[in-house]
């Protein structure tokens, strides 16, 4: 038989199984699975997955060592410890830990099936955690449907204003209202939304720091900036103040800071 190389999906999901089987502690299993799932393949993916599953043996030995409990004469499993894959806007809780390998695929890839994977593995009381961090890790693609869409699903204060900040961006300054009036206090994103409001109270141009600052915050500063310095001399010192509340990364096109 020809050999060809694993697709993703497969490469991914064989890894998920392994990463697991190491987390739990259950190597035996973990090298059985290496050898049946390259048995089943082809012979000649034995002798990689058998070495895979050593390499994650020793390597989870070693970054566990210090974690481990010894209790009558036994080692017991590393508690797996979550690094946020990318730097998010607002914290989420860390997945549990049978997700966790999926959501960092998830995260990596940026696709639909495996954010499904990951919804499959994550209990029913974190799937708002989970769409909430699909919306943030979307700010680093400037996905603005996605943001919105998940942000909306999340059924969180802070999903309601990324949503928010979608539409003003979308120039649905009256959708973006509504939400944001909904969100005033909120003791997280209430002083955010606060200032957005105090700016649309303000006519053209503060609906238009307000649709800026929202393009800012959505992660989108170079167009943020190449808008920011047409509206600012028309502002008053109050409207550059929460402007600069607002999105802190505005100071340096409009000020020069």
């Amino acid at each position: 038989m020809t050999d060809q190389p694993l697709s993703a999906p497969v490469r991914d999901t064989l890894l998920d199984h392994v990463e697991s089987d190491a987390r739990s502690g259950d190597f035996e299993a973990l090298w059985q699975r290496a050898h049946t799932v390259g048995a089943a393949s082809r012979p000649s993916l034995v002798p990689p997955l058998a070495l895979a599953a050593a390499a994650v043996l020793v390597v989870g030995l070693a970054a566990g060592q210090a974690a481990r409990i010894h209790a009558g004469g036994a080692l017991g499993a590393p508690t797996p410890a979550w690094e946020e894959p990318v730097p998010l806007r607002f914290p989420v809780a860390a997945p549990a830990a049978d997700a966790m390998p999926h959501v960092r695929i998830a995260v990596r890839d940026a696709s639909d099936a495996a954010w499904a994977r990951a919804a499959a593995a994550t209990p029913a009381d974190q799937q708002g955690a989970l769409e909430l961090r699909r919306a943030l890790t979307s700010l680093h693609h400037r996905d603005l449907d996605t943001i919105r869409e998940h942000g909306v699903r999340s059924n969180t204060a802070v999903g309601s204003l990324l949503a928010s900040e979608v539409h003003l961006v979308d120039l649905e300054t009256a959708r973006a209202a509504t939400i944001l009036g909904t969100l005033r206090e909120d003791s997280e994103v209430g002083p955010i939304a606060t200032r957005y409001l105090a700016l649309l109270d303000q006519g053209a141009t503060g609906e238009g720091l307000a649709e800026v600052s929202a393009l800012a915050l959505l992660g989108d500063v170079p167009n943020a900036c190449r808008h920011a310095p047409e509206l600012w001399p028309e502002t008053t010192p109050e409207q550059r103040a929460i402007t600069l509340q607002l999105a802190p990364a505005l100071a340096a096109c409009v000020t020069g800071g």
